[in-house]
């Protein structure tokens, strides 16, 4: 995927930016490969753009699906090394943006932690595998649910 600024100017200027990354997470960039030149100019623009994610649990899932793709693409293989996450940080700020009207409730009641993976600086990275039985309810259909996350520490003790 190409022109991350782009994209990332085009959600936030889109009539309905929560729609249209989920749109983008769901059905797009989970068939791509994400490099690092891609994502983090993409959060760093979403951040400048101050994209008006409404509150909605699916924008939340989408924004952690997009960590953990990344993470399955450039980090994963390494997790066990103790690498380092470079985008964490522009992540974690971009988590706090959608969180201010969402939570990860989504996550925390529809994933269970699986594995833990140490990175530098005391940082870690929980596998999350979906429970049988998940909250249903907050978004329909259990399709959207991947089955494995990625979850930085992080994100989960923001809310």
């Amino acid at each position: 995927m190409k022109l991350p600024n782009e994209l990332a100017i085009a959600v936030a200027i889109s009539s309905n930016p929560s729609n249209y990354f989920v749109e983008l997470v769901f059905n797009r960039m989970n068939k791509m490969t994400l490099s690092n030149n891609f994502v983090k100019p993409f959060l760093n623009r979403l951040l400048l753009e101050k994209a008006d994610m409404n509150s909605n649990p699916i924008v939340s899932l989408a924004l952690v699906f997009f960590y953990s793709i990344y993470i399955e693409l450039n980090i994963a293989a390494n997790l066990r090394r103790g690498t380092v996450d470079t985008l964490a940080n522009e992540f974690v700020k971009v988590i706090g943006l959608v969180l201010r009207r969402n939570s990860l409730d989504v996550v925390r009641s529809n994933y269970e932690v699986t594995n833990e993976y140490s990175l530098f600086k005391k940082e870690k990275v929980f596998l999350m595998k979906r429970k049988k039985s998940g909250d249903k309810l907050l978004l329909g259909p259990t399709n959207l649910f991947p089955d494995l996350l990625y979850v930085h520490h992080s994100f989960l003790e923001q809310t």
